[in-house]
């Protein structure tokens, strides 16, 4: 790989941006995630019509993350009654994405969206925020109103953060039916912004199609955020996204050894040794020595 290559695929890699307008009246979140998404639909072998509310909640939540601090993370899920059980995606300031979701009993042969609310009729939406100030996390609930993701989220702004906020996003597949591209933007007023100036941004977006588009034609997401941004704005921050889980086999083993001794013998017994991460769907096997090694830690903690 040459360096124009190198410096094309730094460019263009997933990544978040916030953003100010020069009037401190509006900031801004672009979210490129095409490579993110496309592992996370790869890693939990989802069909392309659930694969894309799959990419929003997981898109929504590194907007949110984007306005946290270092390793504060916040988990967006939404929970219903219709072919979607739930979907959940959880985002860390410093650009670590994960997720993971549930379809009713058999729907995944079933993927037959007549209508946008057949897909997860009645629920809720739930935030939830780990932060470095709060003991306990910080949690805001609404109820579905549209069963779109895109406008669930910008309630839930106005609802429980009373932030005027205008989202925009969606993504691009390829003829295999994977992601090829995804992404969106966040605007939000800040205090003392007008009105009129708000819906002058709203009527700007409502004319552009789609936002993973740009990413399609080939512009960087910094190129992007000059078609999508109608106002001057100053860079804040850019960060790097991408699918990362923190799951390892130690860490199964430090839950395992909560439970009872005669649990990890019965385990043991019908060889149940088979460990699945609900967040990526990484598989990990534990051995006899693993085994024998839990159940003499959990002997020896009992004695």
């Amino acid at each position: 790989m040459n360096k124009e290559q190198i410096k094309a695929e730094i460019l263009n890699r997933d990544r978040a941006i916030k953003v100010i307008s020069k009037d401190g009246m509006f900031r801004a979140i672009l979210i490129k995630n095409s490579k993110t998404t496309r592992t996370a639909q790869e890693k939990h072998k989802v069909h392309k019509d659930v694969a894309y509310y799959f990419a929003q909640v997981l898109t929504g939540g590194s907007m949110l993350a984007a306005l946290l601090k270092g390793e504060e993370r916040v988990v967006l899920s939404v929970e219903g009654s219709g072919i979607i059980k739930s979907i959940v995606g959880e985002a860390l300031q410093i650009g670590e994405v994960r997720g993971y979701l549930r379809l009713k009993d058999d729907e995944e042969k079933q993927l037959k969206f007549e209508k946008v609310e057949d897909v997860f009729g009645a629920g809720f939406m739930r935030v939830t925020k780990v932060l470095y100030n709060k003991a306990e996390p910080v949690q805001g609930i609404i109820p579905l109103q549209y069963g779109d993701i895109v406008n669930d989220l910008s309630y839930y702004f106005f609802q429980s953060e009373q932030v005027p906020t205008l989202i925009k996003m969606d993504c691009e597949f390829d003829d295999e039916g994977m992601i090829h591209h995804s992404g969106g933007i966040m605007i939000q007023a800040m205090p003392n912004a007008k009105q009129q100036d708000f819906l002058a941004i709203y009527k700007h977006l409502e004319e552009i199609e789609s936002v993973a588009s740009f990413f399609e034609s080939g512009k960087t997401p910094d190129e992007s955020l000059k078609y999508l941004l109608p106002f001057e704005y100053d860079v804040l921050g850019t960060t790097p996204i991408d699918f990362f889980c923190r799951c390892s086999k130690d860490i199964f083993k430090s839950k395992l050894i909560t439970l009872d001794k005669s649990e990890l013998e019965d385990m043991y017994k019908v060889n149940h040794n088979e460990l699945v991460c609900q967040y990526c769907n990484n598989h990990y096997y534990l051995t006899e020595d693993d085994f024998k090694e839990l159940i003499a830690e959990k002997t020896a903690v009992m004695n």
